[in-house]
């Protein structure tokens, strides 16, 4: 026969002291929260650090004081249109609508992007200082994804979302 149901839990009402600092936590979040959202972003000068530290400044004429911005970064807006896929021409070069300069990066030194008010708008991270098992680790990954690549089951809608034209 099947063994019985175990009785259900019942939690015990919170004390007026548990429930007092509950109740301050939850303010406090809020409260944090209402902050970050008010705050100016804070200049690229004013940063410290380790991450900011040693880095080059590419500075741009863009605003981004407009700009969508959430606690994860990026912020992708629907469209109803379907992605579009760029040439490197169309984004670079004298005849570009978009006015994109083309830099070029060695990959071992950090980079930041910084707008008109000095505010980060993009890193480029460098390879870790003085590790040498850096590229084993790369190569052991890329590893591991092409041997799991036979057991990738893509479904129909898999492969053009808001970040583009490619699985996730």
């Amino acid at each position: 026969p099947p063994s019985p149901a175990p009785p259900p839990v019942v939690a015990e009402p919170l004390s007026r002291a548990d429930r007092r600092k509950k109740r301050n936590k939850q303010q406090s979040k809020q409260h944090k929260k209402k902050q970050k959202l008010t705050s100016e972003p804070r200049p690229f000068d004013k940063l410290t650090g380790k991450h900011a530290q040693g880095t080059s400044q590419i500075p741009s004429s863009f605003d981004a004081a407009g700009s969508s911005i959430a606690t994860t970064g990026y912020v992708g807006q629907r469209r109803d249109d379907p992605p579009k896929t760029f040439e490197l021409s169309e984004l670079v070069g004298p005849h570009s609508r978009y006015g994109f300069e083309l830099r070029a990066w060695n990959g071992k030194h950090r980079v930041v992007f910084v707008d008109s008010s000095s505010r980060v708008i993009g890193v480029g991270v460098s390879l870790p200082a003085n590790d040498a098992t850096w590229a084993d680790v790369h190569r052991e990954a890329a590893e591991a994804l092409e041997e799991a690549r036979g057991r990738l089951d893509l479904k129909k809608g898999d492969n053009i979302h808001r970040r583009g034209c490619f699985p996730a």
